[in-house]
């Protein structure tokens, strides 16, 4: 199993209505959130890996890309960084899931 780039938990900035509407399908997604200067911020990444945790696949088989599509112009399209820095496309990324036996 691969968890792919995704945004950083650093840029990843969210509004409180996100964030409650998360914890009430379970309180303990809280510790997949932070709070900096009266922000909120989801760590996507920890709730993949936490996800794939429940789905009983040892950490062991998980690897990582770790590449931030926010902060990785150059290698991603990102809609979060168009819109912080008011460009008027976004482009588009494309994920493909295969399971092999």
């Amino acid at each position: 199993m691969c968890v792919g780039p995704c945004i950083s938990k650093e840029k990843y900035e969210v509004k409180l209505d996100f964030y409650n509407k998360f914890i009430s399908n379970n309180k303990k997604y809280h510790d997949h959130f932070s709070f900096k200067r009266n922000k909120i911020f989801f760590d996507l990444r920890s709730f993949i890996i936490d996800q794939i945790l429940k789905a009983r696949i040892p950490k062991s088989n998980i690897s990582h890309i770790m590449k931030d599509t926010f902060a990785n112009k150059s290698l991603f399209f990102s809609h979060r960084r168009s819109v912080a820095k008011l460009e008027k496309d976004y482009g588009r990324n494309l994920s493909i899931i295969t399971k092999s036996d």
